[in-house]
């Protein structure tokens, strides 16, 4: 058998023997984590079950300013009318750039949502994600996103900060950000 667990806001695919329980398992994985990533879930997965990244549906994130960086997000108050003018378009083209070539998407569909306020954020994909938030000390964090992901459709959180700094008519620099997936989402957990 095929065995995914998530690991923080990871998912992982190993072998596993029938004789191993799943919480064994679990905890056979956390103690040889750092403290800092933990094993939150563990799916055994059918021989004919779909692969891990075919039930992937979106991820979470919290993007952040790094301390010290000159960018018009700073202001909590223009960076909140700033995500609520993005999250009332209708569409949000964007330059999207694969191996090969680059198109103009509309990612709008692809962002479930947006919300500065990480409890008005929670509400909405009812997680508490307690410590999964960034070290304040180091990062201001900006807002945060659920947005598609998966083999088919997957949008970068760098797309939806690059569309919002040009609908303010701002410069872009990804150096000025740190972008921290705090979850992922699957099909069967929006059912």
């Amino acid at each position: 058998e095929i065995a995914s667990c998530l690991v923080g806001s990871e998912m992982c695919i190993r072998d596993r023997d029938d004789t191993q329980d799943v919480q064994g398992i679990v905890e056979q994985i956390n103690e040889a984590m750092n403290d800092e990533i933990c094993v939150k879930e563990f799916t055994v997965l059918k021989e004919e079950a779909k692969t891990s990244m075919a039930v992937l549906a979106a991820c979470d994130y919290v993007v952040a300013l790094k301390k010290g960086k000159d960018n018009f997000l700073q202001d909590k108050e223009c960076c909140k009318k700033a995500v609520e003018n993005l999250a009332k378009k209708d569409k949000i083209e964007i330059v999207k750039k694969t191996k090969r070539s680059e198109k103009l998407v509309d990612i709008r569909n692809n962002i479930y949502c947006i919300k500065t306020d990480p409890k008005e954020f929670e509400a909405f994909t009812k997680v508490s994600y307690g410590k999964s938030q960034l070290d304040t000390e180091e990062y201001d964090p900006l807002f945060y996103c659920e947005l598609t992901a998966g083999s088919i459709v997957n949008i970068k959180p760098e797309l939806v900060l690059e569309a919002l700094c040009h609908e303010e008519g701002q410069e872009f620099n990804v150096l000025d950000y740190q972008i921290h997936r705090i979850e992922t989402v699957s099909y069967t957990h929006l059912t």
